[in-house]
């Protein structure tokens, strides 16, 4: 998994859930530096859509799946997001509240996860 998240407590939630759910993560430094995280042919991109260079480099994730989040107040950058082809946009406080719910969903290639029924 990677994540761009520049704010500091950002990484450190996003860090704290990773190894809460036992996920490998690696933080980009900058926007321009996400594509060269993808090791794989499909990983799992979490990332901050507010920060400069992130909707120009989304074109260039390929299989990625990206999972963004953005300021609750602006629906335009979430919109233009998805166009660029952010699978999942969240308001920021959405996202934080669901992000270890979110990394239980997905496989570390972004994929939704098998899992048994639930016993009941």
């Amino acid at each position: 998994m990677v994540a761009f998240a520049p704010d500091l407590l950002d990484q450190s939630r996003i860090a704290a859930a990773a190894t809460a759910g036992g996920r490998r993560l690696v933080l980009a430094r900058t926007a321009a530096e996400i594509p060269q995280h993808l090791e794989d042919i499909s990983t799992l991109v979490l990332a901050d859509l507010s920060r400069p260079g992130v909707l120009q480099v989304l074109p260039a994730l390929g299989s990625s799946r990206c999972v963004g989040f953005a300021p609750h107040i602006d629906g335009e950058l979430m919109r233009r997001a998805r166009a660029a082809g952010c699978a999942q946009v969240f308001a920021r406080s959405a996202f934080f509240a669901r992000l270890p719910e979110l990394l239980g969903e997905l496989a570390d290639d972004g994929t939704p996860q098998d899992r048994p029924p639930a016993a009941g």
